[in-house]
């Protein structure tokens, strides 16, 4: 049995077969994962928030590899699902590479979008660790994405600040993601098309349209993230309309499954303040 503590389905969307897991009821909550993970690395977090919403996290990684990095096929994405799964909106939560495409979704779809949270997200400003630009090089990036479980304990290591038991649960089930035909490439694809070895790419920052969404936004950064500059969400939370930030101290990049007593009460309370601000 998987670590996710929810039913499996199938849904096609933009003509793809996308698999995801849902549970609970309620007002819908869709988790977007990040470039290196799987719908898995939310299993700490459903439990909690299934109890009070509808809750919906896509595999962005597909038998045929799809995935999305541009801010126009994350869009496609996020509401060609919402829209196979019957919700006319939902509150986006993403972490990284999830973040990314549910910010596109905002700026480009804010109908659709209850409230945002965004987790060290990709596309806030420029800077990105120098391991993750060495990857847009030819033959290195290759190398890397190869499926191997040494190289993902090894990414995991790097994301993950304190490493524990269920850790290694989550290799396998990561390892079983990259080994499916076409996810290595197309996971290198993404990340090429979004960073190169100067850092994020201008036409993938969010930041300057974001400043001009509405939408309720909570952000959320490990105080120990290794990709991601935490300068980057406190600038981010000084600018936008409507954001809140929570540092969770002592956490990496995925601060959602480093620390859920920590996590899981923060996002809690924001959906329950977004919910109730829609209602006024």
């Amino acid at each position: 049995m998987g670590l996710m503590p929810a039913d499996a389905d199938e849904a096609m969307v933009g003509g793809e077969l996308v698999r995801y897991y849902a549970a609970g009821s309620g007002p819908p909550v869709v988790l977007l994962h990040g470039l290196g993970g799987s719908a898995a690395v939310w299993h700490r977090n459903l439990p909690a928030l299934k109890r009070r919403f509808r809750v919906f996290a896509p595999e962005l990684w597909g038998a045929d590899g799809h995935g999305e990095s541009t801010p126009e096929a994350g869009v496609r994405f996020v509401t060609g699902f919402l829209d196979a799964v019957g919700c006319a909106s939902a509150h986006l939560v993403g972490g990284s590479l999830g973040g990314f495409m549910a910010g596109s979704t905002a700026i480009a779809e804010p109908g659709r979008v209850r409230s945002l949270t965004l987790i060290g997200t990709a596309g806030l400003g420029r800077r990105i660790a120098f391991s993750q630009r060495l990857l847009t090089l030819p033959l290195i990036g290759e190398a890397m994405f190869r499926p191997s479980r040494r190289r993902v304990r090894r990414m995991l290591a790097m994301l993950i600040a304190e490493w524990d038991a269920d850790a290694e649960r989550l290799v396998d089930e990561l390892y079983a993601v990259r080994c499916q035909p076409g996810v290595p490439g197309r996971m290198l694809e993404v990340l090429r098309s979004g960073i190169n070895l100067l850092g994020v790419k201008r036409s993938t920052r969010l930041l300057p349209a974001l400043c001009d969404v509405r939408t309720p936004t909570l952000l959320v950064w490990g105080s120990r993230d290794p990709l991601f500059p935490i300068e980057d969400a406190r600038r981010a939370a000084r600018v936008l309309r409507d954001a809140e930030l929570l540092v969770v101290e002592g956490s990496g990049h995925w601060p959602y499954l480093e620390a859920p007593e920590t996590f899981n009460p923060a996002l809690l309370g924001f959906l329950g303040r977004a919910e109730e601000a829609l209602v006024r």
